[in-house]
């Protein structure tokens, strides 16, 4: 009897819950596959870009010039570059060594087209105009005497958070600058001035930890502490801004864990216990039954600091980016498609940050240097593979001085990589005449074969057969399918419960579209 199976993109990777307690179209483990479009994908993966660093990169930025060229910051722990037209030039602060350190590296961003950077150990710097030939310098108008763990740009202002002030470390305080004129830097950071705009607030009345991040969220500049949240908004006149808590309880994991989505109209971020989306009002989890557990469990307790999230815009998905146990830097990413509202999971490669950007345009496919074959490519012809005007990822491996432009080509830095989808408590074992699947998971069953619509390269097929609720899972690879040439896989085994990989390792793409199991009952149920 075929079984013709519900929307399989529809759930996405679900952990947290007993396998054959999920609706049939869940699934429990997969690597390297996208829930896109209806059907599962295998993801592309990274290649080398920006090649030659010559220096360990731990943090990046992009901008562009007033000539509307391309420009990298590359900043590594002492010396930051600049990754222009092909290469790299040094633009560290003349006669300078940074003091970066790994668990904190770098923080900042654009403010107007100004890069602004800071690392803790050092006075923010500046990067006005942007170009090789300018060097970095000390932020105009900082305070002598001050530091900052973070510094970050929100429309015309720049945040400074947990700052220590001649000597004096205030872990709550949040000091707004003066606003910026366009094409220039703030000229004030003194509250005590009357005739500015400076503001500073300690966000001491929460017992909500060291304020750890801040992100424009619309009208608010949202601020983060280990476990409260709050914003703040400008109002103008005496008062200058205005500031609230959000949440009391809920706070972020550390520095670089949030980022903003849906035109800066939601923030994904990770608490520390949980990864949630808001837009200042009730928080939404994007874990709960589906991988909260999983992930404490797994989230490195030693190097948990390394952690950070991205947005990939291509392709609609927040990620957060962390190390697993016994990893010093992030070798796992937790992607949540927002389009789809899926989970699913790919491997990184000990990458420090990851940031978004344009990279060096390029056509994709040409006759002469496409490598798949003609019924396995499902990439288009003669189009950018990633076009100046979309936004693309860029990740930096200090342990290996390399940068990876990631959702290139079908392996991950040259090589061949595992993509897989797994789904394992099967119990589905008939359907009723009004077309209601039936699931019993104690009658035996036997199944015949798997019918499967599918396009793209071959892929391999598995299947899993299971006694008892939470007993032995056997995994037996049943053979490949090709599309365009199979229709189904068969079976021929008997068993209770069940289960089905698909998965491949080859230099090729392929999407899984539709199931239909074909299964027979065996006596009663």
């Amino acid at each position: 009897m075929k079984i013709p199976w519900p929307s399989i993109a529809k759930l996405g990777i679900v952990r947290d819950v007993k396998d054959y307690l999920l609706p049939l179209n869940a699934w429990t483990e997969g690597r390297g596959i996208r829930f896109q479009d209806e059907g599962i994908v295998r993801s592309k993966g990274y290649q080398e870009v920006m090649q030659g660093c010559p220096v360990a990169p731990y943090w990046l930025l992009h901008a562009f010039d007033l000539a509307r060229e391309s420009h990298w910051l590359v900043a590594g722990l002492g010396k930051v570059y600049d990754y222009s037209a092909g290469g790299y030039t040094e633009i560290t602060k003349l006669a300078t060594t940074y003091g970066a350190e790994e668990d904190t590296i770098w923080n900042g961003g654009l403010l107007g087209n100004i890069p602004v950077l800071n690392n803790g150990r050092n006075k923010p710097q500046m990067w006005a105009p942007i170009a090789s030939a300018t060097r970095l310098v000390d932020l105009s108008n900082w305070p002598a005497t001050h530091l900052a763990t973070v510094v970050k740009p929100f429309k015309e202002f720049l945040f400074a958070l947990d700052i220590t002030e001649g000597g004096t470390r205030f872990p709550h305080r949040v000091r707004i600058s003066h606003p910026a004129a366009p094409g220039s830097v703030p000229s004030s950071w003194d509250d005590t001035d009357p005739t500015k705009s400076v503001y500073a607030k300690d966000l001491s009345e929460y017992a909500g930890g060291f304020v750890l991040d801040c992100q424009g969220l619309g009208p608010y500049c949202i601020v983060y502490k280990e476990h409260s949240t709050h914003y703040f908004q400008f109002i103008g006149g005496a008062n200058k801004w205005k500031n609230d808590v959000i949440f009391d309880k809920i706070g972020i994991l550390d520095t670089h864990c949030v980022v903003p989505f849906a035109q800066n109209a939601q923030h994904f971020v990770m608490t520390g216990d949980d990864v949630i989306y808001h837009n200042a009002q009730a928080p939404t989890s994007i874990l709960t039954k589906r991988g909260r557990r999983w992930l404490q469990a797994n989230l490195s307790a030693s190097t948990y600091k390394r952690s950070f999230c991205v947005h990939n815009e291509a392709e609609g998905e927040c990620w957060f980016c962390f190390p697993t146990e016994g990893s010093s830097w992030p070798t796992l990413a937790l992607i949540w498609n927002y389009r789809e509202n899926t989970v699913t999971y790919r491997e990184l490669d000990n990458v420090s940050f990851i940031s978004g950007g344009s990279v060096q345009q390029s056509v994709g496919d040409t006759w002469d240097t496409d490598v798949d074959s003609w019924d396995a490519d499902l990439t288009p012809w003669d189009t950018f593979t990633h076009p100046p005007f979309i936004t693309r990822l860029v990740g930096a491996k200090p342990t290996a001085s390399k940068h990876f432009h990631f959702d290139m080509t079908e392996q991950a830095d040259g090589s061949n990589f595992r993509a897989y989808v797994e789904r394992t408590g099967l119990d589905a074992i008939g359907v009723t005449r009004d077309g209601e699947i039936i699931r019993n998971r104690e009658a035996m069953r036997f199944l015949r074969r798997i019918y499967i619509q599918a396009q793209g390269a071959p892929f391999d097929v598995w299947i899993a057969t299971q006694q008892e609720n939470d007993g032995a899972v056997t995994w037996q690879n049943e053979g490949t399918f090709t599309p365009g040439s199979d229709q189904f896989v068969d079976i021929g085994r008997s068993t209770k419960l069940w289960g089905m990989r698909f998965e491949s390792q080859a230099n090729a793409s392929w999407t899984i579209e539709g199931l239909e199991p074909d299964i027979e009952p065996l006596g009663e149920y």
